[in-house]
Parts: C-alpha cells; sequence; structure tokens
C-alpha cells in the first residue's frame, strides 16, 4: 500500500501519512515529483509498466513518484522534500545515484480534486531537470515500475501523439514550449498614506492568496502597459487608477518566463470587486502587509517599494 505524506490545501508540509485510497476518499492533498534527466538537447524518456495502476504504458519523463514521509527525514523546507524524492525516485526506477544539488528547478504546479466525500484536496507537482552525458550514463530498468527507456530529441518529444504520453509530460511540453515568448503582466500597488490595498485571489494561480490587483489579460487587449494596468484595476475593482511607473521584474513562474511591470498610484472611487477574480479587499498597514505570505513575487516587490518609499 502506497503512503504518502500529507500536505495541507495550500501545500504546507504535515508530517502525516496518507495512503492512496484514504487520500482519493476523505481528501488529503499530497505531493508528486519528477526529474527529466537531459543531454544537450534530448531527455530521456521512460515507457511506464503496463502494470501500472495509473497511465500504465505511457511514455514520461525519467522518473517521478509519490513524496514520502522518509523524503522529509533530516530536512524541514518543503523544497528540500520534493527533491529527495525526485532523486529517490530516480534511484528506484533506474537505479540512478544523483546528488540533489545538481537538480534544476523546472516548474511546479497542483491539481484540484474532489474526494469521495465531497472534501477538496490538491495533487502538487515539482519537476526538475538535470543535465548529463549521455553516453556515460548507467542505469538499470526497475521492471516493476519501467518497461524501457529512451533518449529523444526535444523535436521528438514535441511531435509525439498526446495519447501515447501521461499528463505529466505533456505539461511539461507545453511548458516547455511557452518558456521561450515571455508572459508580460502589469500589476497596481495601491497606496493611501500608509495603507495597501490587497486583493484576495479567485482563481488559480495562487487561489485564496492576498496579492497586488494585475493580470496580463488587459495588456493584451490594450498593448500600452500604463492603460493595461488601469484596465486591470478596472475589472478587478471597479475603479480609477492613477498609475506611476515603479519597477520591472523578471521570474519564472511554473517554468513560464514572466516579466511584470509594477505601478504605483491611489484609486477614485470605492472598490467593487468582481466576484470571478476578487474574493474580496482589504486595506493593510504596509508593515503588516509586509509579513504576510502575498503571491507570486509580490512580497519581494512590496520589500523594495517599501524601502524605496521610507514608509517602514
Amino acid at each position: 500500500m502506497d503512503n504518502y505524506i500529507e500536505l495541507s490545501f495550500d501545500g504546507e508540509l504535515i508530517r502525516n501519512t496518507v495512503c492512496r485510497e484514504t487520500a482519493k476518499s476523505e481528501g488529503h492533498s499530497y505531493g508528486i515529483s519528477y526529474v527529466f534527466l537531459t543531454s544537450e538537447d534530448s531527455f530521456l524518456l521512460q515507457l511506464r509498466s503496463f502494470k501500472k495502476p495509473s497511465q500504465p504504458g505511457l511514455l514520461d519523463m525519467s522518473a517521478g513518484g509519490h513524496v514520502e514521509l522518509r523524503d522529509a527525514e533530516g530536512v524541514t523546507d518543503i523544497d528540500d522534500v520534493f527533491q529527495k524524492a525526485a532523486v529517490r525516485e530516480l534511484e528506484e526506477e533506474l537505479e540512478i545515484l544523483l546528488d540533489r544539488k545538481f537538480l534544476q528547478f523546472f516548474m511546479k504546479f497542483h491539481v484540484n480534486n474532489t474526494a469521495v466525500n465531497g472534501k477538496r484536496y490538491r495533487k502538487y507537482y515539482r519537476i526538475y531537470t538535470c543535465e548529463v552525458d549521455m553516453n556515460r550514463l548507467k542505469y538499470k530498468l526497475n521492471k516493476k515500475e519501467v518497461e524501457d527507456v529512451k533518449w529523444m530529441t526535444r523535436k521528438e518529444v514535441v511531435d509525439l501523439p498526446v495519447e501515447k504520453i501521461t499528463k505529466e509530460l505533456e505539461r511539461f511540453r507545453k511548458a516547455d514550449d511557452m518558456i521561450k515568448q515571455p508572459l508580460l503582466v502589469t500589476a497596481a500597488i495601491i497606496t493611501d498614506k500608509d495603507k495597501i490595498l490587497l486583493i484576495q485571489r479567485a482563481r488559480e494561480p495562487y487561489e485564496n492568496y492576498w496579492s497586488f490587483v494585475g493580470g496580463c489579460g488587459a495588456f493584451g487587449r490594450v498593448g500600452d502597459p500604463f492603460e493595461a494596468v488601469k484596465g486591470e484595476v478596472k475589472v478587478d475593482l471597479k475603479c480609477k487608477f492613477n498609475p506611476t511607473f515603479f519597477r520591472f521584474n523578471y521570474k519564472v513562474f511554473d517554468g513560464k518566463r514572466t516579466l511584470t511591470l509594477f505601478f504605483h498610484g491611489n484609486i477614485e472611487g470605492e472598490p467593487d470587486p468582481t466576484p470571478e477574480y476578487v474574493r474580496k479587499y482589504e486595506w493593510f498597514d504596509l508593515k503588516e502587509a509586509s509579513k504576510m505570505k502575498l503571491g507570486f513575487d509580490h512580497n519581494e516587490i512590496l520589500k523594495k517599494f517599501i524601502d524605496k518609499c521610507q514608509f517602514g
């Protein structure tokens, strides 16, 4: 019986174990970690065993599996736990020993599910890559897990029929393609003296997290970043925003290169949140907001804003 380490609905570590059947029937969140071995422009794919209960006989990343309690031994950070799970799965499936310091983070995402009892739970995924020399790599197949492995070029991976690959490999493939084109986002730092307005997001990514108002939809419609950020505030809060450019920031979220333009300013009118995008809004003291766990890179930007404006 598989025993997974339990995660909270928000992806935090809970040092309890839960079996596959209980997780799905009672609604316990858990993690899955993958590692994809690369060699220049080629990827090592595994053909999953035809006896696997999930997605048998499909092509997948090099190795991967559920995060277990033993992966949390000796570490406290959730990133370390997922990394330990990735290298453990690589050893169990292909007998490849790898120091986790060589892992390169690629992306993370989660999938919402509903248990038999109606409770919502999530499967949290993290994917890592590791560059190796395909000519020197030695491995041995665990036939209970893996039918075969094969090196494939990036083009060959892209051209694989979707019905022959796992859902996770398809997610990787889409992200690997999208990462070539950066996503352009605008975000509004709305203040009133020493108060800052934050919204609680009503949709993914970062659902239920507090964050600045922002998005990429308006940018795609109008092109002008000043008009775009005003459009985001109007859609989310039905207010007029008076923006001044603050700074830009470059990050990779879930494998997607993102360039965010941050604007500072005040609003005119009383906010009226659009439920599709915003659960609620609140005005916070800047010091209080700086201690909150915000979505995206907004903690980093808020600190820079406070330092620059000397409000703190």
